[in-house]
Formats: C-alpha cells, sequence, structure tokens
C-alpha cells in the first residue's frame, strides 16, 4: 500500500507512538515498525479500525465508521502535515517485507 493511502489516523498514532511510547532499543527501523504494530494493534482494539486490519499488509487496513470520523478530526488538525512527512520518510525508507506486510 501506498504511503499515501495509509490513513492520516494510522500515520498520526504511529508517530505519536514512536515519539512517546516508551519504545527503546533497537535501530529506528525497528522501533518504527514496533509503533506501526502497535497502533494498528491499539486502533482495532478501539474499534476504529476493522478486525484484521492490525494483521498483514498495509492494504488491510480499513477505517470502521467511529474512525472515520476520528479521521475527520485528524485531517483538520493544525500541524498534521510534518506527523504525516515524518511518517512518510520513515514508510519509504522501510522497503522490506516487514513495514508492508507483517503476518
Amino acid at each position: 500500500m501506498p504511503k499515501n493511502r495509509v490513513p492520516i489516523l494510522v500515520k498520526h498514532m504511529t508517530i505519536a507512538i514512536l515519539k512517546k511510547g516508551g519504545i527503546e532499543g533497537g535501530t529506528q527501523k525497528e522501533k518504527f515498525i514496533s509503533a506501526w504494530n502497535i497502533a494498528r494493534f491499539r486502533l482495532t482494539q478501539y474499534g476504529m479500525l476493522a478486525n484484521g486490519s492490525d494483521k498483514g499488509p498495509a492494504s488491510n487496513i480499513t477505517l470502521t465508521g467511529k474512525g472515520a470520523k476520528r479521521e475527520v478530526e485528524h485531517q483538520r488538525e493544525v500541524g498534521r502535515s510534518n506527523k504525516e512527512q515524518m511518517f512518510d520518510s520513515l514508510f519509504s525508507v522501510l522497503e522490506d517485507k516487514d513495514i508492508k506486510g507483517r503476518d
């Protein structure tokens, strides 16, 4: 899935976890992958992503009604472009299978 098709909600939560989530050790790549997986798992748990969105390739991500409402809020957020640029740059650097689709 191209980085521009990842919901903004997922991008923002991934960056928030990466910055404040207390992910210790490892490379920036490993920390990003952990934050990516945690964000998808938690958003699925919170009912903002449909079941199955937390596993497999990024193309599995599907917003629920609740998630779609939150997506609109994140689209209107002031300063959102900084978070999106950070996510997009990290996502594009990670070309391996781990980030594109973890089973």
